[in-house]
Order: structure tokens, then C-alpha cells, then sequence
């Protein structure tokens, strides 16, 4: 009566219809029920959506990465032949890489491009500028101590420069390793690897090649996911092993 007096008709509470995600409409179908058995099916399905989505999306950017050009230089460094031969390269001496038919936009980003090295040795940035690479396109770190930790070393580097694609330099005989671990740690975060193999003078039996074997990958491999997954990288447990790497003197990665 009162609202026919007032001239005011009733107000009406419009119901608002929100679209959700799958991850938001599996949560709230588990919550519906008190079921022990719908709440861990509930359970699995949100994780299952979850972990799908995830990586649908990480797909998606990386192939969007992989079709950019790379914008960035990244040398693996921890062998010393591997990182003079990077110096010269990097610095103008281009003879060897028209002798293998690199494109001109890789020359050119070898050349003027910036320039990320992760390496053990202390004086990797002496070599560096001894072979004309300067302090403007030059970010060294080396707490690096395996193939590992070249590349976790340098996440924050490239995310904080935006890095949606990366060249890669490393040793041929080092090439299948590494690519296999950038392909887990970069590629896992959206970032694209091209490479860029730095011939070695080391014979068919040295012990550096002899090593290069399946195992040695497959763990290295497995220790890339586990970081990918958790952050943990396992290097602590290289001191078993080479413990001239944790020194400050004899730091290598290989």
C-alpha cells in the first residue's frame, strides 16, 4: 500500500550472471556437496583443469616465441676454449660463422647484440673485453657450477629484460645437453631457445666428450623439471663429485 501511495513501484534485484573460468565452475561444483568421494573428485578435476590450462598456455607462448627473432646472446660458459671462442665471435671476428652460413640477423646480433654469460671462472669478463666486448652489451654472473645453473642463473636476468627468445652458444659436443636442459628451464617459462654450436678442438676420446653420454642428459634433464617445478636445482650435491667447483679459485662448469 505504501509503495502504491508513494507512486514507487517495488524495486527489483537483478540477478548478475558472471562467467568463470573452468578451474572457478570445478571449485564451486565440489563445494555443492558433502561427499568425501565428490570432494576428491572434485579435487582431482580442479587440478587436472589446473595443470592443463598451464600448460595449453605456456604452449601457446612459447610457439608465439619461437616465431620472433632472438633478441638476446646467452654463452655458456665453464670451458675455457668455449669461452674464447664466444669472446672472438662476439667481438667482430665473424670469419667463422660465414665459413657455416649464419644468417646476416644472427651475425648482427653476435655482433652489436646484447650479450649474457654465465660461467664459474672469475675473469670470464676479462676475456670477454680482452676480445672487444664491451661494458654496454656485457651482463657476466658466474655462480654458475654445471649446465644446470648456466641456465638458472640467468632467469631473472631475461625476465627482467622482457626475453621471449634467446641464442644459445655452447660447445658441439656440449650442444645436445644443453639444448635438452634450455628447453626445460627457458621453455618451461615461455622462452624460446635457438643455438648456435661453437666448434672444439677437443679429440673424439677426450674425457669432455666421453662424458656427454644419455644418463648424464636424462639427469640433468630431470634435474631441470624438478627446478621448473620447485625452484630446487640439486648443484649443492656436485660438491660429492667436483668440489673444485665450489671454490673460489677453481670454479667450472661444464
Amino acid at each position: 500500500v505504501i509503495g502504491h501511495r508513494s507512486g514507487r513501484r517495488p524495486a527489483v534485484r537483478e540477478r548478475r550472471v558472471t562467467s568463470r573460468t573452468p578451474i572457478e565452475a570445478c571449485g564451486t561444483a565440489m563445494l555443492a556437496t558433502g561427499s568425501p568421494s565428490a570432494w576428491r573428485l572434485g579435487l582431482g578435476a580442479t587440478l587436472l583443469v589446473g595443470s592443463t590450462h598451464l600448460v595449453v598456455s605456456k604452449c601457446i607462448r612459447y610457439r608465439r616465441a619461437s616465431q620472433e627473432r632472438p633478441t638476446v646472446v646467452l654463452v655458456l660458459g665453464g670451458d675455457r676454449e668455449r669461452e674464447l671462442t664466444a669472446a672472438k665471435l662476439l667481438g667482430g671476428h665473424s670469419q667463422a660463422l660465414e665459413a657455416r652460413g649464419v644468417s646476416d640477423d644472427v651475425r648482427t646480433l653476435l655482433r652489436d647484440g646484447t650479450v649474457y654469460v654465465s660461467s664459474g671462472h672469475q675473469d670470464v669478463e676479462h676475456v670477454m673485453h680482452a676480445q672487444g666486448v664491451g661494458d654496454s652489451r656485457l651482463t657476466v654472473d658466474t655462480a654458475a657450477v654445471d649446465t644446470v645453473t648456466n641456465y638458472t642463473t640467468m632467469v631473472r636476468y631475461l625476465r627482467d629484460r622482457g626475453c621471449n627468445h634467446v641464442l644459445v652458444m655452447t660447445s658441439d659436443y656440449h650442444l645436445k645437453r644443453a639444448r635438452l636442459v634450455g628447453r626445460i628451464i627457458l621453455g618451461g617459462l615461455g622462452i624460446a631457445t635457438s643455438f648456435v654450436p661453437i666448434a672444439s678442438s677437443y679429440p673424439a676420446d677426450s674425457r669432455r666428450k666421453r662424458t656427454e653420454t644419455l644418463p648424464r642428459c636424462a639427469r640433468d634433464g630431470a634435474r631441470a623439471l624438478l627446478w621448473l617445478l620447485t625452484g630446487v636445482h640439486l648443484a649443492s650435491f656436485g660438491r660429492l663429485v667436483h668440489p673444485e667447483r665450489f671454490t673460489q679459485s677453481q670454479s667450472k662448469c661444464e
